[in-house]
């Protein structure tokens, strides 16, 4: 949590230094929204990936498969809670959602699975050889 945290304090500092083109209208409509956008995304990163690990692997069967679909789900969730909720505050302050639900959509199809893919390519390995070595400490 602490690092989704971090996570989304940078996205904060980053959406008022240099925002995308699909901050900016948002940002000049309401910055506590771009706030909440960047970092409810980012806080429930950990949250997802947690509960889909506890889910899959609760029998003590599928190690490799849980972690690397927790991985994704953390990712995917990250995508579809900014990019959902960046609609959803666009339609609040009156903005033209319409105009954007394209570029949102295809930002989160092709964005959101790379990251996926990357998350799972990623976190797998590195998790299981962090589980690895701490039962080897015990």
């Amino acid at each position: 949590m602490v690092l989704g945290l971090v996570f989304g304090i940078t996205s904060v500092i980053r959406a008022f230094t240099a925002p995308s083109v699909l901050v900016v209208p948002l940002l000049g409509a309401s910055p506590a929204l771009v706030g909440v956008m960047s970092v409810v995304s980012r806080l429930l990163i950990p949250v997802a990936a947690y509960y889909v690990h506890k889910w899959i692997s609760r029998h003590g069967k599928w190690e490799k498969t849980s972690v690397g679909v927790a991985a994704a789900a953390g990712s995917l969730i990250n995508t579809v809670f900014y990019l959902g909720l960046m609609l959803v505050f666009y339609s609040i302050t009156g903005l033209d959602s319409a105009a954007v639900l394209g570029t949102i959509a295809g930002v989160g199809a092709l964005n959101g699975s790379l990251e996926a893919v990357a998350a799972v390519l990623i976190c797998t390995p590195v998790v299981l050889a962090v589980n690895k070595v701490r039962k080897k400490e015990k």
